[in-house]
């Protein structure tokens, strides 16, 4: 891998995190391939908009998961920012396999920030549109790690 192509991996989570917390639902989902799949293991009542299944496939469905999560932080006042860092990527089935730790702080309005969840996370990205997209994302709570969740 270059330093060229490991930085484009970079921007590209950078501008899909800023599309997330934003709530440019339609920019974020953008960032997935129409098929993709969503994987989420995380301890009950942790989970991205709660009312989203671990496991989602196709990009309407992971747009929608979003959308949920969007309206619950307005009804509660809370801002959420996302954190993607230590990033490694190696070539993988024809993309780049990425690992990741990301966090997830939130701060409600008035409120201290907190830390509301640690995770690793695990993408595979292909050229997809003329542009990286992901194709599979895992995410692993911490909380859920360490339960065998």
């Amino acid at each position: 891998m270059t330093a060229r192509s490991y930085a484009e991996v970079l921007q590209f989570y950078a501008e899909q995190i800023h599309a997330l917390d934003d709530g440019r639902v339609d920019d974020w989902a953008a960032t997935f391939a129409q098929d993709a799949v969503f994987v989420q293991q995380a301890v009950p009542g942790r989970r991205f908009a709660q009312n989203a299944t671990a496991e989602r496939t196709g990009r309407t469905a992971i747009a929608d998961a979003l959308r949920g999560a969007i309206r619950k932080r307005a009804d509660t006042r809370v801002t959420r920012r996302y954190w993607i860092d230590v990033v490694v990527a190696t070539p993988a089935d024809g993309g780049l396999r990425t690992r990741f730790y990301a966090l997830n702080v939130e701060t409600p309005e008035g409120g201290p920030t907190t830390v509301h969840n640690s995770t690793v996370g695990e993408d595979l990205l292909t050229e997809q549109e003329g542009r990286l997209q992901i194709r599979r994302r895992t995410i692993v709570h911490d909380a859920a790690a360490s339960r065998g969740a």
